[in-house]
């Protein structure tokens, strides 16, 4: 405040104070508030490499010029890294071979055929 016109002659002179100091409250910041985590997913696979995850969300946004830096909201995991079996299959042979020569010239004998698994 300044004084705009001083007082003349017998007028009455003004205040002398020219500053009034009066208490105000400014909010201090307040960063976002977030939930805590929720419980791991079940793994997307049974076997070869899968993922979870777990989330969490924004409970309160931030006031009053308050930060919600870059936070993670959803964390993955692997899961489930053993190879998966191989599936069951069947032995299979060749068709028998032909027969192979007797073993005798005369009398009893014997002879073979083979076949490849």
């Amino acid at each position: 405040r300044k004084v705009v016109h001083p007082a003349l002659g017998d007028g009455e002179g003004c205040p002398k104070a020219l500053q009034e100091t009066a208490g105000c409250h400014v909010a201090e910041p307040q960063d976002c508030e977030l939930s805590g985590w929720s419980s791991w997913s079940v793994c997307d696979k049974a076997c070869g490499g899968g993922q979870a995850f777990r989330s969490r969300a924004v409970r309160a946004p931030p006031r009053g010029g308050g930060e919600c830096p870059a936070t993670v909201l959803r964390e993955t995991r692997p899961c489930n890294t053993q190879l998966c079996a191989a599936p069951p299959v069947d032995c299979r042979l060749s068709d028998w071979a032909d027969w192979g020569g007797c073993s005798a010239r005369c009398g009893k004998g014997s002879r073979e055929r083979t076949r490849t698994v």
